[in-house]
């Protein structure tokens, strides 16, 4: 689950005239998707740590990662660690250096970038209780007690809201799930922070596809044998899409809705926007969200060397602008909101911030004020939610890139 700085744009039906009118027709908003009109998201990870927060540094020392493929992993280097401050997992550097997820300001500062790029709510990153055993990513980090902090700092502001991305750890079923949604909504459905949408939260489930449909449907199909559907454990949730040819286990498995994450095409068809009409339509059809991200590049390959095929370029903002572009093009496709996220700290993007690495030579500048103008004042036909929509993202262009790797 590694990503870039994505966009997620909330369809629901089309139209308008053009590929709404030819392929879908008028359709009404149910009173919850209305409730998402103009909702921004991003989302945000919590793995992070630093000696000073944390004792150790978490996640900026990854590992490269084998092929799963036993001729294919040999080809490569693997099994090493990254050796952090000068040499982190990622192609670009925090100007913040190695943060923790844990630092109250540094979340306070987030908080802020997040407000001032115009986005109204944080989908975060969770790993299920820590009481549970296996509830932690695959560097061993459990994010239950950095979640309260952000539930925390996010009350204090009043501003931004919180929405969950429940994360696959090992052994997790609709059974442990149900109780995971339980442990939150103890903790957290009474917050200030939460995003309610028709009185309930939004919950998007990475890696849903790996779990039957039919378990999916016991917990939240209207009959199922141990629904939340009317009971004070519901809430709004959102399944992760590859492709079209799956789309019947979002129905089948009692979805509100589906989201595609991945912002390479080489990873999910469902990520190229060539493939989003015909998405958007059967979701339309199918009075389901459809929720497309768009990133300004992908690029795993310091923990993933032999998966080097998927990665984008960010082509110095043009990759994101011209998704962009294509959307106030087609903005039928808006339908009736549309959502940013951007990913705040994923594995190929991370935050600016106004530190000097400590390898200067080895990370490259790129100029906040440069992507800003690149994005907003080059695209002067878009529609005002989608200028929103490269605002919110273009502060995420103007991190470092490294010309080299030590």
């Amino acid at each position: 689950m590694w990503s870039a700085v994505w966009v997620l744009v909330l369809l629901w039906g089309l139209r308008g005239s053009g590929i709404a009118a030819e392929q879908a027709g008028p359709a009404s908003a149910v009173p919850w998707q209305q409730q998402l009109t103009g909702e921004v998201f991003a989302f945000y990870y919590l793995w992070y740590g630093d000696i000073a927060t944390d004792g150790r540094y978490q996640h900026w020392d990854h590992e490269v990662l084998p092929h799963w493929n036993s001729k294919e992993r040999e080809k490569y280097p693997h099994g090493h660690r990254f050796q952090p401050p000068n040499n982190v997992h990622s192609p670009y550097y925090p100007l913040r250096g190695p943060y923790s997820s844990s630092d109250p300001k540094v979340i306070r500062q987030h908080i802020q970038e997040m407000l001032d790029a115009n986005i109204t709510a944080m989908v975060v990153s969770w790993w299920g209780p820590e009481w549970r055993s296996g509830t932690h990513d695959t560097q061993g980090v459990n994010t239950d007690k950095v979640l309260q902090l952000v539930v925390h700092e996010v009350e204090q502001q009043q501003q931004l809201k919180i929405a969950f991305h429940l994360e696959p750890y090992e052994g997790r079923t609709v059974a442990t799930i149900r109780e995971d949604i339980h442990h939150l909504m103890e903790r957290y459905n009474k917050s200030t922070a939460l995003l309610h949408v028709g009185g309930k939260p939004v919950y998007f489930m990475y890696d849903s596809y790996r779990i039957p449909r039919q378990e999916w449907a016991d917990m939240l199909a209207p009959n199922g044998a141990n629904t939340v559907r009317g009971t004070e454990w519901d809430g709004v949730f959102i399944a992760l899409l590859l492709d079209l040819k799956e789309a019947d286990a979002v129905l089948s498995g009692g979805f509100d809705g589906f989201y595609t994450y991945f912002a390479s095409e080489v990873v999910s068809p469902a990520g190229k926007p060539e493939n989003w009409p015909g998405l958007a339509r059967w979701a339309n059809e199918h009075k389901k969200l459809f929720i497309a991200s768009i990133g300004p590049g992908y690029d795993d390959s310091r923990i993933r060397p032999w998966n080097e095929g998927a990665t984008r370029s960010r082509e110095t903002g043009a990759r994101s602008a011209n998704t962009a572009y294509w959307l106030s093009v087609h903005r039928q496709l808006l339908a009736l909101l549309m959502c940013i996220a951007s990913i705040i700290i994923g594995m190929s993007a991370t935050l600016c911030a106004a530190q000097t690495p400590p390898c200067l030579s080895t990370y490259l500048p790129s100029p906040r004020a440069t992507a800003l103008h690149v994005v907003c004042n080059n695209q002067p036909s878009t529609s005002h939610r989608v200028v929103r929509m490269l605002k919110a993202a273009a502060y995420h262009w103007a991190c470092r890139q490294p010309a080299t790797h030590p």
